[in-house]
């Protein structure tokens, strides 16, 4: 957004020092467990997604129950806190469903 600023990370390291991790996926399970316990949904971005009609929230029903949850939902930190931006349907009929 026009005059925002931002700051530059206080430490850079090269490609030569960084250290692969060896699973990328399970670094990402386990990143993406400790972001789902603590996330927020804000009311505002859910606002700002349009309600399901019934037929879709069916066809997204069958969908999750079948495939499981194939997105990603989308989460960001904002004042230290992680909230959903997106995923909000996904989200609660994975409750519902328990997955």
């Amino acid at each position: 957004m026009a005059g925002e600023v931002y700051s530059l990370p206080s430490e850079i390291i090269s490609v030569g020092q960084a250290k692969p991790v060896e699973n990328i996926e399970e670094e990402t399970e386990k990143i993406a467990a400790s972001i789902t316990a603590e996330f927020r949904i804000d009311p505002e971005f859910k606002s700002l997604m349009p309600p399901l009609d019934a037929l879709a929230k069916e066809e997204l029903v069958r969908s999750l129950q079948k495939e499981g949850c194939r997105d990603k939902l989308v989460v960001c930190k904002l004042d230290d806190q992680y909230v959903l931006l997106d995923g909000h349907n996904r989200y609660e009929i994975c409750k519902e469903l328990g997955i």
